[in-house]
């Protein structure tokens, strides 16, 4: 998964959501008990979920979603925001190309840690290529950059893919990703580059 994903976005929402459709646009409107709750509320979260989607053109779809409030466990009991913006672009029938833009910002850390500033801003391309109901193959461009307490570090990765679905119900996903930190986008000593070579089994019913 991408930086932004893992690191500046919940994994679950735990609370309500109600959607307005009206002449191709939805409307989002809820509450959650903060972020990655399961259904305890940690440090009293409570967040405002919300947005819209709409279709600026026949194939191409904006999308844009905000969590405002108390994130709980991820922001130590304070304040934060955070969106997403998404366009999905429908090139041909069998292409796909996505752009995905996040910002996060509290006033803690994540991971409930008290007294440290966050704030983390990412752009993420997608670009989906649809060769039959069994292959596709698909690649991810990214760059990420975290502010830790005016720590400023930038992340980039390009990641290569292929999903496979041989049944309905069943998907094998290898992928290769490069990530690196460059040694002007990061402090020193903490510039780096790696090659990750990762398959995802999923198994739905």
């Amino acid at each position: 998964h991408s930086y932004t994903m893992y690191n500046s976005e919940p994994f679950t929402h735990t609370g309500a959501l109600a959607t307005y459709s009206n002449c191709g646009t939805d409307v989002y409107l809820g509450w959650t008990l903060g972020w990655d709750s399961g259904f305890d509320q940690y440090f009293s979260g409570s967040n405002f979920l919300g947005g819209f989607s709409t279709d600026v053109m026949d194939d191409v779809k904006l999308s844009y979603v905000t969590t405002i409030g108390n994130f709980g466990w991820r922001s130590a009991g304070t304040d934060g925001y955070s969106h997403s913006i998404v366009f999905d672009a429908t090139l041909t029938n069998c292409l796909t190309y996505v752009l995905q833009s996040d910002y996060y910002v509290s006033k803690n850390g994540s991971n409930g840690t008290v007294g440290q500033s966050r704030e983390d801003v990412g752009i993420n391309q997608y670009l989906f290529y649809t060769l039959n109901d069994c292959w596709a193959v698909g690649g991810r461009a990214e760059w990420w950059k975290s502010n830790f307490n005016g720590d400023y570090t930038s992340y980039y990765e390009i990641t290569g893919g292929i999903n496979y679905r041989p049944h309905a119900n069943f998907i094998v996903r290898p992928e290769v990703r490069y990530n690196w930190s460059p040694s002007d986008a990061a402090p020193a000593g903490n510039e780096f580059d790696q090659v990750v070579f990762g398959v995802d089994v999923i198994a739905t019913f």
